[in-house]
């Protein structure tokens, strides 16, 4: 499956624009004036990309009347012009040919934007060839005219290409020098569309770096430029890098839901080599997450969609011999045009001229069709060794549908094991009305994003005094809910031990034991942060008093004097980076006479992604809610938060378990 893994960088894609299309900026016309053969030469700069028969005719014609009227400047850009056609048809020599005459007028001229323009093509035609070094020295010296002659646009050109060749050679150092500067350019002049092709060079260099952290920063600030101007294309480039950055750290997860956000805008699009990369992308991801019924879904689309990429790049390469073959029929009319034109004075060689002509004509015929016949066996050849290549691949297919079908019948007994594991869950769990029993009016919210939780709760009573403890463990799943089996226990033999024991010691003491139990010491690097956030809850009947204190959680109280924020500590119980030492955990107070709603709850509520714009929910939006409900019944407030959960998750996935109890304060 890795083999079959590339990564595609924007500068890469930004080079081949640049090699299609050359070097003259259309918006740079006003350089030649107003001439007729300014006007040839935008015409067919115009035509270059869909017409380039017509545009090689137009700048023919154009250096035509620049040498009749001597115009140095009007000569250099219709040579660069027809250069850029020939390397386009792939015809490199011509091409340099072309450069090299138009390097000698500019240097005659003493023209540091015709000198700087030309040598940026020069060093084009060396970087399509794979001459790296070639390439920089002309881009540099492109760069240091460009500077003289002060235009923004011709620096910036040469900055953004020397930093994708110095990036394709691994010398990262340099490549981000030239981003770098670019980016600062583009930044100064306010040029946002610039400022995201430079940040997304600079975040490559980075990420090639491994240092991932800056890359994930840069990538973010791309992204908030492509979403600023709105444009899918962009947020589709961010998307990918980020999966690949993600893919980089191993953090597959992370990785899939990006290529996932790609594909969605690829195929919104119609990006067919980017749904290809997408999908060979997440292939690749799933594979590794052990996925392998989605890595073969994935897979079997990137077989399909690559069969219709490759039919359509045959079609382009022989669209392109026809260019070429049309291109050289056109001048071998204009050659028998110039023959009838002299025919009158060349009397007496007209009958040499014919003959020439015709045998002019037989090797041209022959050529080319030795040329096609050429090309057809290079064709053949390449289909066969992509029917072996889809072969393999299904052959390959065909065992992932078995290692599938075995991986299914694991993944039933895993599932009996869990749903086994969630009736013990279950019987640790006070029932549905132990909380109302206890605390009158109240609601809870339980919702485990599989089928067992990492959130869970504890009640207890004794010598008149309720308790109430609302915890999320490190994790979800199998691995959250053995953490709650084994908090529950603990704080099962603590109020054993010492029924009368302050909620503050109470956090600590299941702090210590837990920190017991996975012997985890000062100073000692642990894979897994065995750890939990819990909010502790003591009503004491006598005093008529609510006391509440919090680890790495918050709570929420609301009466008619307004909302009150409780703020726990910043301090994970049993967590890597809790310490052995006791902790000052603050206790807070509430008067049962207040009459109004304590909210307790785990972060899974507002850690859901969805809204308009695929974000989380985020606690200010969860508070706003409490402020709006706290009045109605306990029922319907449940209700209310169920469906504002649900509306504001849509269709995205559960991203966490969610645990909310609401109590209403009153003298019990």
């Amino acid at each position: 499956m890795n083999t079959l893994r590339k990564v595609i960088l924007i500068p890469l894609l930004f080079l081949l624009v640049i090699l299609i299309t050359g070097w003259l900026p259309a918006g740079d016309s006003h350089m030649l004036g107003n001439s007729d053969a300014a006007a040839l030469i935008e015409k067919a700069t115009e035509l270059r990309g869909n017409k380039p028969k017509e545009a090689m005719l137009m700048a023919q014609k154009a250096l035509k009347i620049s040498k009749e009227k001597n115009d140095k400047k009007s000569i250099i850009a219709s040579q660069n012009l027809m250069g850029s056609l020939h390397l386009y048809l792939g015809e490199d020599e011509t091409a340099l040919q072309l450069y090299f005459s138009s390097v000698e007028i500019a240097e005659a001229l003493s023209d540091p934007y015709w000198l700087s323009a030309t040598y940026n093509s020069i060093a084009i035609v060396y970087q399509s060839q794979k001459k790296n070094d070639l390439a920089i020295e002309y881009f540099k010296k492109s760069l240091q005219y460009a500077e003289k002659s002060g235009k923004e646009n011709q620096i910036l050109n040469n900055l953004y290409k020397l930093g994708v060749i110095y990036e394709t050679l691994d010398s990262l150092s340099e490549a981000y020098k030239y981003y770098k500067r670019s980016y600062l350019i583009e930044e100064n002049n306010r040029n946002a569309e610039g400022m995201f092709y430079s940040l997304l060079g600079i975040g490559s260099v980075s990420s090639k770096r491994k240092d991932y952290y800056q890359a994930f920063v840069i990538y973010n600030k791309a992204k908030t430029i492509a979403d600023r101007l709105e444009v899918m294309a962009y947020r589709l480039l961010v998307y990918r890098h980020m999966g690949e950055l993600f893919l980089r750290e191993k953090k597959f997860l992370q990785a899939r839901e990006m290529f996932l956000l790609a594909l969605q805008v690829a195929d919104s699009l119609e990006f067919n080599k980017e749904k290809r990369d997408c999908y060979i992308n997440l292939a690749a991801t799933n594979e590794n997450l052990r996925f392998y019924s989605d890595a073969y879904y994935y897979l079997a689309r990137y077989v399909d969609i690559n069969d219709t990429l490759f039919s359509q790049e045959a079609n382009n390469r022989i669209a392109m011999m026809q260019v070429k073959f049309d291109l050289r029929n056109k001048e071998r009319e204009i050659e028998l045009l110039k023959q009838k034109e002299q025919k009158s004075i060349l009397v007496r060689n007209s009958l040499l001229a014919g003959i020439s002509l015709v045998g002019l004509l037989v090797f041209l015929m022959i050529y080319l069709y030795r040329t096609k016949n050429r090309h057809n066996k290079i064709l053949k050849e390449r289909n066969n060794e992509i029917q072996l290549q889809k072969e393999e691949i299904y052959t390959n297919l065909d065992q992932l549908a078995r290692v599938n079908q075995q991986l299914s019948q694991k993944n039933q007994q895993i599932t009996e094991s869990i749903e086994y594991a969630l009736t013990v869950q279950r019987t640790i769990l006070p029932g549905p009305d132990a909380i109302r029993r206890l605390f009158g009016n109240a609601f809870k919210i339980y919702e485990p994003r599989d089928i067992v939780s990492g959130d869970f709760y504890w009640l207890h009573s004794c010598r008149g005094c309720n308790m109430l403890v609302v915890a999320d463990c490190t994790g979800h799943g199998i691995a959250g809910a053995l953490m709650s089996v084994i908090a529950h226990t603990q704080m099962n033999h603590i109020i054993e031990e010492n029924p009368d024991i302050e909620i503050n010691e109470f956090l600590n003491t299941v702090n210590r034991k837990i920190k017991a139990l996975f012997q985890q010491k000062e100073g000692e690097t642990k894979r897994y942060d065995e750890g939990m956030d819990m909010t502790v809850l003591r009503y004491d009947k006598k005093r008529k008093c609510y006391q509440i204190a919090m680890a790495n959680q918050v709570a929420c109280f609301i009466d008619n004097e307004g909302v009150q924020i409780l703020q726990g500590e910043l301090y994970s119980i049993g967590g890597v980076f809790s310490k052995n030492t006791d902790h000052q955990f603050n206790i807070f107070e509430i008067d049962a006479n207040r009459q109004g709603m304590l909210y307790m709850f785990t972060d899974g509520f507002f850690d859901q992604m969805g809204g308009p714009d695929n974000k989380k929910l985020m606690f200010p939006r969860l508070k706003d809610k409490f402020s709006q409900i706290w009045q109605m019944p306990v029922q319907q407030q449940k209700q209310e938060l169920k469906d504002f959960y649900a509306a504001w998750k849509g269709n995205n996935k559960q991203t966490d378990d969610v645990l909310i109890i609401g109590l209403q304060i009153t003298s019990q």
